[in-house]
């Protein structure tokens, strides 16, 4: 069976404050501390893993916070065992529609309101949104 993969080989990418890294069967979410968009040092490292349990048959996401001086302490946020994720889904699955219908698609306007930007493919591209005008009943 095929894995998916992100383009040219990546198995990570970078934001602006975060970072992600994605492996066989594991991702994991590093937040970068930030102060004004600044990068500020920090004392600790914390990053997020979500582990999908292929060999220990337990699927969870877990915190670890690695000191200065290098110790890392982990902390369980949520787990299961496979065996148990056919029946939970089993129950959630008569409330599909319903959970469908809190995702709604996102408005340009919204978009450029906040500054968020759109980017397309994997060459980095700088598309500017204006906010639309107050007359313009046809911006979204």
């Amino acid at each position: 069976m095929d894995r998916y993969s992100l383009p040219h080989g990546t198995k990570a990418f970078e934001g602006e404050g975060f970072a992600v890294a994605l492996g066989d069967d594991k991702i994991v979410f590093i937040a970068k501390p930030q102060a004004d968009g600044h990068p500020v040092e920090q004392e600790t490292e914390v990053r997020y893993t979500f582990h999908a349990g292929p060999d220990s048959g337990v699927i969870d996401l877990h915190e670890t916070t690695t000191a200065t001086d290098g110790q890392k302490r982990h902390r369980t946020l949520f787990a299961m065992r496979t065996n148990d994720l056919p029946p939970v889904l089993q129950r959630l699955a008569p409330m599909l529609g319903d959970l469908l219908s809190l995702v709604r698609p996102l408005r340009l306007g919204w978009m450029a309101h906040r500054g968020i930007g759109i980017a397309r493919g994997s060459i980095r591209q700088t598309i500017t949104i204006s906010p639309p005008s107050p007359g313009n009943a046809n911006a979204a």
